[in-house]
């Protein structure tokens, strides 16, 4: 939390320039991989591509596998015990909102990549990988809340919300009726904001 909020304080201050948000970058990037280090450096990431995306250009593709290959599909070492589970899913809640962020600015081949895997976890129950049942009931929930949100951010973004056919919002739409009380609040208050807030309002056709 420190770090995302370090780079939105950098932000209101006007420090929001390239070379300022290129540096952060790459001290981010130096610290991603499996490790307690991780949440921060992709909450980092998140921000720097949220207002200069061309600062993190240079690592995306290194970064975005990583997310995809190791930390969402792969297993954390053996060596992770208990008391670092939260580590695990922090990361993997980050590393799902980086990957939507990244897919503002994406081609459309990796948009769509990208909502695949948020249809494809909330299509399974909060698991990353159908059928593989390891993760705990509480970090699926997590996971399945992420997702519904990451899905809403594209809706409400011009340059991709396109992407977001009816078979996705259909997915969507079943987390307003998840048995997890949290799940169906979190998306309703989120889905009631895009429709009736002004910015970043969801398209009609979402509502």
């Amino acid at each position: 939390e420190v770090a995302k909020y370090a780079v939105r304080s950098l932000v209101a201050l006007g420090c929001d320039d390239q070379g300022t948000m290129s540096e952060m970058s790459q001290e981010a990037v130096r610290h991603v991989s499996f490790g307690n280090k991780l949440p921060s450096a992709l909450r980092t990431l998140t921000e720097v591509a949220r207002v200069c995306p061309e600062a993190v250009e240079k690592d995306r593709e290194t970064v975005s596998k990583f997310v995809r290959r190791r930390l969402l599909q792969g297993s954390w070492p053996a060596s992770a015990g208990k008391k670092e589970r939260h580590v695990v899913i922090d990361s993997k809640v980050q590393g799902l909102k980086l990957l939507t962020v990244f897919s503002f600015h994406d081609d459309e081949g990796n948009g769509k990549a990208a909502l695949e895997l948020l249809d494809e976890i909330i299509s399974n129950g909060g698991e990353i990988q159908s059928g593989d049942g390891s993760t705990p009931e509480a970090e699926r929930v997590t996971l399945r809340m992420t997702a519904g949100s990451c899905i809403l951010k594209i809706a409400k973004k011009s340059t991709v919300q396109s992407l977001v056919s009816p078979s996705v919002f259909s997915t969507l739409s079943r987390l307003l009726e998840d048995e997890e009380r949290t799940v169906k609040e979190t998306i309703l208050h989120k889905l009631y904001k895009g429709i009736a807030v002004g910015y970043g309002k969801l398209p009609f056709r979402f509502a």
